[in-house]
């Protein structure tokens, strides 16, 4: 049996359009992944890179699913053909360095054609 670590995963999508990263970042934060993570001992909130998302005790392999099941779900909801250009999961430690940034905007607008 596989072993649950904390993952980080990053990846690009093939479209350039705000609706697509919206829908499949969506997906992705109701399967429980988040855009930011709290350091304990300061309580400081780090706003990871718009394509990048962790979450607690998944496997790698898993986290590759759920990201390709989003898409799917996207592409079949829109009649559209969009694909995952680059995708790296890892497993995720506590030691890590960060620049806080600020919180992401949601993007609302939809084009007529993704």
């Amino acid at each position: 049996m596989a072993q649950d670590y904390d993952v980080l995963i990053c990846y690009d999508i093939n479209s350039k359009h705000d609706a697509v990263h919206t829908a499949v970042k969506n997906c992705m934060l109701a399967k429980g992944y988040a855009d930011r993570l709290t350091y304990p001992p300061t309580g400081k909130v780090t706003y990871l890179p718009n394509t990048t998302l962790w979450k607690q005790k998944r496997e790698v392999d898993v986290a590759k699913t759920d990201l390709e099941d989003c898409l799917t779900e996207f592409n079949k909801k829109n009649s559209t053909n969009h694909f995952i250009e680059r995708f790296i999961a890892l497993e995720f430690t506590s030691i890590w360095q960060s620049l806080l940034g600020q919180p992401h905007t949601s993007i609302s607008k939809s084009p007529d054609k993704y």
